[in-house]
């Protein structure tokens, strides 16, 4: 009998630690779910795919993610600009209701990589031009498209020289090696 009351406390006590140890890994991982979440809300722009700040009033990037737009206003934005089609697989699905429901102006012009038009370039000049002395940022998907036009647009407005705008383009990608947007940076420049 004293064996077997022995062998029940045994197991009681191992009961009672693997409980413990379970507890204790299931408040960590909780813990560490909730410091995950506080990183992902406290995410800034600035930490978005090939972010990169051209002035006090310009920022560009890539990739930028639901909870980076989420936080603009708070960081300051007025405006954004969007050059990713809806349907590219890094689109943030609903990024119009992010932003306006911040109260900042979003603009949304869908250039397609392999065909971009002067059109797309038109509409993003006026829309640069329609935001002036507001705090903007333009994404896409890796900051090539909004690099080009960037560069295009700094430079019409001569506010970078044309060696300037080349490299900012090629701090990021290399426009030569993509034969349309060869063709369109030539035809903005008038070349």
């Amino acid at each position: 009998m004293v064996v077997r009351a022995a062998l029940v406390v045994a197991v009681l006590a191992c009961t009672a630690l693997v409980s413990a140890i379970v507890y204790a890994s299931e408040s960590q991982q909780t813990a560490d779910h909730k410091a995950a979440a506080e990183r992902d809300a406290q995410m800034g722009i600035e930490t978005s795919f090939n972010f990169k700040r051209i002035d006090a009033k310009v920022t560009t990037s890539g990739v930028v993610g639901d909870k980076r737009l989420s936080a603009l206003k708070a960081e300051g934005y007025d405006v954004v600009i969007n050059l990713l089609p809806d349907n590219n697989e890094y689109a943030v699905p609903d990024e119009a209701s992010i932003v306006t429901g911040q109260g900042l102006t979003y603009t949304y012009i869908p250039v397609e990589w392999s065909a971009p038009t002067r059109a797309d370039f038109d509409a993003f000049e006026k829309a640069m031009d329609a935001n002036r002395g507001k705090t903007i940022h333009v994404h896409c998907a890796a900051n090539w498209r909004v690099s080009a036009f960037y560069g295009l647009f700094a430079e019409r407005q001569g506010i970078w020289t044309r060696e300037q705008a080349d490299a900012h383009m090629r701090a990021i990608w290399k426009p030569d090696e993509h034969p349309s947007w060869t063709t369109l940076i030539r035809e903005i420049r008038g070349e």
